[in-house]
């Protein structure tokens, strides 16, 4: 264009974006995203956690990013966070991971984060979210997790019970409904 006018992005089509995630995922870019967190000193934190949240939008990325150690690494940016923003992005990807995969499934190694390490950022999310999509899905991963009687038992722990009580007076059925069916699991 002409003149001093910046220049116009176009809308990028979600078709397009969904392929791109799960290229990206089938050619191990969560193993390097894993690296860049190691790495970062902090620095790029905020754009991983970005990153693995659009990977996870694709469901069939969410094995990929548990099997490539973005599951860690999503959990390393929950605990070391260095904003209140990388926090709930990196819990909001480790909501999303946990709607779809089996809890018996995760990697447990010595010394090493299973899915219990998920519970207390999920929790975190049901109840300081900055939206009812964010809550849902916290609670369904919840539920998911609730499947297995050791989680069960972390997330009651954890305050979960609480949580999720105080969390069916939301406005919004879909969400009531998800916390209702954590706690019933």
């Amino acid at each position: 264009g002409g003149g001093n006018a910046a220049p116009a992005e176009r809308p990028d089509d979600p078709e397009v974006l969904k392929a791109l995630a799960a290229r990206l995922a089938r050619s191990g870019a969560v193993l390097a995203l894993g690296e860049v967190v190691k790495g970062s000193g902090g620095a790029l934190d905020l754009n991983a956690a970005q990153v693995l949240l659009a990977m996870a939008e694709t469901a069939e990325c969410r094995g990929a990013i548990v099997q490539q150690g973005g599951f860690r690494a999503l959990l390393a940016l929950v605990g070391a966070a260095t904003s209140a923003e990388t926090a709930e992005v990196a819990a909001w990807a480790l909501a999303k991971v946990g709607i779809s995969i089996n809890p018996a499934l995760y990697p447990r190694r010595i010394k090493s984060a299973g899915p219990e390490a998920m519970v207390k950022p999920l929790l975190g999310l049901v109840s300081e979210a900055t939206n009812e999509l964010k809550v849902f899905e916290a609670c369904m991963a919840l539920c998911n997790l609730a499947t297995e009687p050791a989680l069960q038992d972390r997330i009651l722990k954890c305050g979960g019970w609480r949580t999720l009580q105080l969390t069916l007076a939301s406005d919004n059925p879909l969400v009531q409904r998800a916390a209702l069916e954590a706690m019933s699991n």
